[in-house]
C-alpha cells in the first residue's frame, strides 16, 4: 500500500486514511507542513533593540519559544492560529545571540534562526544565520 501526494500545499496538511477492502487493510498517515523561520531586528518604541521572529504555514499549532546564548528558554509563544510572530526586547550588547525556535510539540519537527548583535550599533550590525532544522 502507498500514498503519493504531488505538487503539496499547506492545505494538503492533514490526516489521510487508506482503505483496501479485498485485504481488509487500513492505514492512516498525517502530513506535518512546516516553513522557515526569519528573524529581523528593530527598535521598539523607546529605542531599543526589539527582534522580531516570524514563521507562516506551519500545520498542525507550532510553539515558538526563544532562546539565549546558552540555550536557556527566553520566553514561549502560544497562537490561535497556524503562523506564529514574535517580538523580543534585548539588551544592546556586542557579542550578544539569541535563537527563535518554532516546532511542533507532538511530532518534535522544529525550525530555527539564530540572530547575533555584532556591534555597537545593532541596528546596522548584525548576523542572522540560515533557518536550519532540529529535532
Amino acid at each position: 500500500m502507498s500514498l503519493t501526494l504531488s505538487r503539496v500545499r499547506l492545505s494538503d496538511a492533514g490526516t489521510y486514511h487508506c482503505f483496501i477492502p479485498q485485504m481488509d487493510t487500513r492505514a492512516e498517515v498525517t502530513l506535518h507542513v512546516v516553513s522557515p523561520v526569519s528573524l529581523s531586528l528593530n527598535k521598539d518604541h523607546s529605542g531599543s533593540p526589539e527582534l522580531r521572529c516570524e514563521s507562516r504555514g506551519w500545520f498542525p499549532e507550532p510553539e515558538l519559544v526563544w532562546l539565549d546564548s546558552e540555550g536557556t528558554v527566553l520566553t514561549r509563544a502560544r497562537t490561535e492560529t497556524f503562523s506564529v510572530s514574535s517580538r523580543l526586547s534585548v539588551e544592546q550588547s556586542p557579542g550578544n545571540s539569541f535563537t527563535c525556535r518554532v516546532r511542533h510539540q507532538e511530532t518534535r519537527q522544529s525550525r530555527e534562526n539564530q540572530i547575533r548583535i555584532t556591534g555597537q550599533t545593532p541596528l546596522a550590525l548584525y548576523h542572522s544565520t540560515p533557518d536550519t532544522q532540529t529535532q
